[in-house]
């Protein structure tokens, strides 16, 4: 489990998978993401797959991985 430590936006995408202009998700400081099952699995193209508890997912990059969250619970 990742624990978000600094709040960012990401651009939104459709369910093509294309950029949504002048849309963007809020991802909230404090928030937990999990890595999916399938690391492999991407759909807009992104380095890191995120997934919340609540359904809802990003792909951000390496670097932004690094910078915007931190382990917090090692999976099994």
């Amino acid at each position: 489990m990742y624990k978000c430590i600094k709040a960012f936006y990401v651009p939104m995408c459709d369910d093509n998978g294309f950029t949504l202009e002048n849309k963007k998700f809020f991802i909230k400081k404090g928030t937990t993401w999990n890595l999916p099952e399938d690391d492999n699995y991407r759909f807009v193209g992104g380095e890191i797959r995120l997934e919340s508890d609540n359904g809802g997912w990003v792909e951000i990059s390496k670097e932004d991985f690094n910078e915007f969250f931190e382990l917090v619970k090692k999976e099994d």
